[in-house]
């Protein structure tokens, strides 16, 4: 038997968030989709509205692992907020800067002895997607020589990160690999994932 993934309904919800009004839609599209019989269990993130909303139901909920994991990873993020932040300013400034980043490509070019290869963007983050801040990190480390190098030729106001901070960045990516690895992995929808996560959880905890 096949996985499927369908989207049955998605609609502007205009009423208050509660509980009670929550169930009482949930129970309308499944009544409308004749499927009232059949939903045994529900996934969602962990709003406490949302996980009573399914209980009124009277339906098994199961909290979304990728959720729990972002949430857990987000507020481990916090001890290095000065390095996301100053890493931050400097991916927006080349963002911003046409001419700030068309100097950053002809270094990058410069420095790779493959001719034919092309210079990388840096990447920016999104405040609620945790895994994108480690490709922003991971993206900024591996351009960090023709980086280093543009802002020092522009004499941009960019604040450059210090060597210490550099090294934070780089065990902080060794750290979030991992994470990164399993949000991947439970993110799936043509594979079963509910199994799997004891056993991620346990290789989680060894490995930290």
């Amino acid at each position: 038997m096949d996985i499927c993934h369908l989207l049955i309904r998605m609609f502007c919800f205009d009423q208050r968030h509660t509980s009670q009004n929550l169930c009482e839609e949930l129970q309308r599209v499944t009544t409308k989709w004749d499927i009232s019989q059949k939903v045994h269990a529900v996934t969602t993130d962990n709003a406490a509205n949302v996980v009573n909303s399914v209980k009124l139901a009277g339906l098994s909920h199961i909290p979304c692992f990728a959720h729990t994991l972002n949430l857990v990873v987000q507020s481990s993020l916090k001890e290095i907020e000065n390095i996301r932040r100053k890493v931050k300013s400097t991916v927006e400034h080349f963002h911003r800067s046409t001419q700030a980043n068309a100097k950053f490509f002809t270094i990058q070019k410069q420095m790779n002895s493959d001719s034919d290869s092309i210079p990388l963007k840096l990447k920016n983050d999104v405040v609620t997607r945790w895994n994108s801040t480690f490709y922003m990190f991971e993206r900024i480390i591996k351009l960090k020589e023709p980086l280093t190098a543009t802002i020092g030729l522009l004499h941009s106001p960019v604040e450059l990160l210090l060597p210490l901070e550099w090294t934070a960045l780089e065990e902080s990516c060794k750290i979030l690999k991992p994470f990164e690895q399993v949000t991947s992995e439970m993110s799936a929808e043509k594979t079963v994932t509910l199994s799997k996560v004891i056993n991620i959880v346990r290789g989680l905890v060894s490995f930290t």
